[in-house]
């Protein structure tokens, strides 16, 4: 029988997310890893097998707690128009120490190249247009819409928006020009709306 764990591994998990989120995984080494998640090298290997396969379940833990914060709430049955602009409001707070999205920032830095991380990302980036989908016929059903609009392509340009801000985020934007795309955003928002 081994020794027992002198650590969490979903509190190592959490802390290798937040170094995750913040740096690329390709600009991080082992030494700070190690560092930021407070055990040694062997016990990360003998936990998670390699640096590699702790950042894929990183990034599962990220999607599965993040898209629930940021997104879920346009999923809901009683989703719509004022949920849609909710999403785009959240933008024009303080983001002075926002990364941005750590899945737009993967599908950035490994662009097609990884397995374990497109499946997530292809997930993401379906379940977000159909998010907003669901608050768009939410919202037309309820005659909040202007008749005839094709809800499915609001939703992908809605959701072109939305990964553009998540974008400018990790990019650092300036405040008035993430400000400037909010509004925008809400504008046409607006110009849907019965």
């Amino acid at each position: 029988m081994g020794r027992p764990k002198k650590y969490d591994p979903d509190e190592v998990l959490d802390k290798a997310l937040a170094l995750f989120h913040r740096k690329s995984f390709h600009s991080i080494s082992t030494p700070e890893i190690v560092e930021q998640v407070g055990i040694n090298k062997f016990s990360l290997y003998a936990e998670f097998g390699s640096n590699k396969k702790l950042f894929d379940r990183a990034l599962i833990r990220y999607y599965e707690v993040n898209f629930q914060n940021n997104f879920g709430f346009l999923e809901a049955t009683t989703a719509g128009i004022d949920e849609i602009k909710l999403c785009f409001e959240a933008f024009l707070g303080d983001n002075d120490d926002n990364p941005g999205c750590m899945l737009c920032n993967t599908s950035i830095e490994f662009s097609n190249q990884d397995a374990t991380s497109n499946l997530v990302l292809e997930h993401y980036f379906k379940r977000i247009p159909a998010a907003v989908k669901n608050s768009l016929d939410n919202a037309a059903a309820e005659g909040r819409l202007i008749k005839g609009l094709d809800t499915a392509s609001t939703a992908h340009l809605l959701n072109s928006i939305i990964l553009g801000l998540l974008v400018q985020l990790r990019a650092k934007a300036s405040a008035s020009q993430l400000r400037q795309s909010c509004e925008s955003a809400l504008t046409y928002v607006e110009s849907i709306c019965s």
